[in-house]
């Protein structure tokens, strides 16, 4: 690969125009879309966006990155209309999940008609796993697939006119074509040695402004907290999960990753850092090892984890040493107490052992979250209300419990349209993307609410004596009880002045 030959030409086989100009003096863009059943009150750090954001300058040093969240802006499209027209960028980047096309159909096109010269590209899982559904979406110009640290280079190196368009497809990225086709990309090459990666780059984010925020996590125990990344991959293969990275897991090293915490906690006065991995124990001396250099260096942080955790890969002497080194709270994602759909979902999760990780963690004083499913392709409504029963049955200090999404990419998705009927396969073709949404392709295939299963769990877990222990756990308690009734507000839907 090589960045720094200029293309003799003024504008390449697909129409694009290449620019050949510094790379260094180009301005770049990049767009959080907005949740359509979201809420101005939730958000956590966009990770993406600052890691591409560091390779950018690492390797075009004065080049300049400005960031758009339109999760936290009310009028959505005017807010980037406005900026588009006063930073006049020559490359718009927006990350895209699966079931973002009717956003991104909108924001793209809001892009084209204020800056018809900039040219506009989506990365992120959506474009991933569904490289085909961007043929439509008109006023894309270029898809990234997978890690985007390189592509994002490389797609920048093209625009200055400094790399052919031949040798983007292996490198992850995807162009328009003059006909409007679109060259569908292989991944992305992954990165061998992740140690590599400059740090994030939070000067894209105003932290205090998140962390006034409802995130992932739903309470805080710092006042400035930052979400890491500490390795990249997963050896499994959950049929609900997409893979951005890749079942070969890389793993920072504990020097690199401590360094980074020391970073934020010496520089940034970050005193909260929620770990974001697929799974931080999945090797048990690195994790130790980034536990005691934390508490050698005296960082004196908090840590959380929203996620990260594999339950029945913890024993009672990790747990101890995570709350040694600032853990205060640690969620289990156990997803179903059926066994035959533990099989099914391929997570193959050992009940047994995970129940005791949550016993011995809630034992010794943390907050634990457990994470439940509902409503897979083939599930019964027995398996539905024994998976509720042993939610409500641990011995959790909360507990989220979501509708099943088979979001299109995914192996699940695969599983559900061959176990579901014409009527249900309606649904699945039109999904609402919410893990909260009242209708869902199960629901209309067995005629079984989910939402009153849900509810009616909700109302057996929370009796009062859990929640008043609840609330005594919670670090931040005026900040809750303020979101939480802003949420409450506005009923978790988005208001007439927050349309796009």
């Amino acid at each position: 690969m090589n960045r720094g030959n200029v293309i003799n030409c003024d504008q390449n086989r697909n129409g694009t125009k290449v620019r050949n100009i510094d790379p260094e003096r180009m301005k770049v863009l990049f767009v959080k879309p907005y949740w359509p059943w979201g809420s101005t009150l939730e958000a956590s750090p966009p990770m993406g966006f600052l890691y591409l954001s560091a390779a950018l300058k690492e390797t075009f040093p004065g080049i300049t990155v400005r960031l758009l969240d339109l999760r936290l802006e009310k009028r959505k499209s005017e807010s980037l209309e406005n900026l588009v027209r006063t930073f006049d960028p020559d490359l718009v980047g927006f990350m895209s999940l699966t079931g973002d096309y009717p956003v991104l159909e909108r924001l793209t096109a809001v892009v084209k008609r204020t800056s018809p010269r900039a040219h506009v590209s989506c990365g992120g899982p959506y474009p991933t796993h569904c490289p085909e559904d961007f043929r439509d979406l008109v006023h894309v110009d270029s898809i990234i697939r997978g890690e985007g640290e390189n592509s994002v280079c490389d797609l920048v190196s093209y625009l200055a006119g400094r790399l052919p368009e031949e040798s983007l497809g292996p490198l992850g990225v995807g162009l328009r074509k003059q006909d409007g086709s679109l060259t569908v990309p292989g991944l992305s090459p992954l990165g061998p040695d992740l140690d590599r990666f400059p740090f994030p780059d939070w000067s894209l984010i105003d932290i205090d402004r998140y962390s006034d925020l409802i995130q992932i996590n739903a309470v805080l125990s710092g006042k400035r907290y930052m979400p890491m990344v500490t390795s990249r991959g997963c050896p499994f293969h959950c049929t609900y999960c997409h893979s951005m990275f890749g079942k070969k897991v890389r793993l920072r090293s504990p020097e690199n990753v401590v360094d980074e915490i020391e970073t934020l906690v010496r520089h940034h006065a970050v005193d909260e850092i929620q770990i974001y991995d697929d799974i931080f124990n999945i090797d048990r001396e690195r994790m130790m090892k980034i536990c005691d250099l934390i508490i050698r260096r005296g960082l004196n942080i908090r840590l959380s984890f929203p996620n990260a955790i594999r339950s029945d890969m913890l024993d009672d002497e990790m747990i101890l040493k995570l709350k040694e080194a600032g853990a205060y709270m640690i969620t289990f994602a156990i997803e179903t107490a059926s066994p035959r759909l533990q099989k099914l979902i391929r997570k193959n999760l050992n009940l047994d052992k995970a129940v005791r990780a949550i016993d011995f963690a809630s034992r010794i004083g943390l907050i634990t979250r457990g994470f439940f499913m509902i409503g897979f392709p083939t599930e019964t409504e027995d398996e539905i209300k024994k998976t509720l029963r042993l939610a409500c049955r641990l011995p959790l200090t909360t507990l989220s419990i979501f509708s099943v999404v088979p979001f299109k990419g995914t192996e699940l998705h695969d599983l559900a349209q061959k176990a579901t009927s014409p009527r249900g396969r309606l649904r699945l073709a039109n999904p609402d993307p919410s893990y909260f949404a009242p209708n869902t392709f199960y629901t209309d295939e067995t005629g079984i609410s989910l939402r009153r299963h849900i509810l009616l769990a909700y109302f057996r877990f929370f009796t009062p004596v859990r929640l008043v222990r609840y609330f005594l756990k919670i670090p931040r308690k005026a900040l809750y009880l303020r979101l939480l009734g802003g949420l409450l507000k506005t009923g978790f839907i988005i208001q007439k002045n927050e349309r796009p």
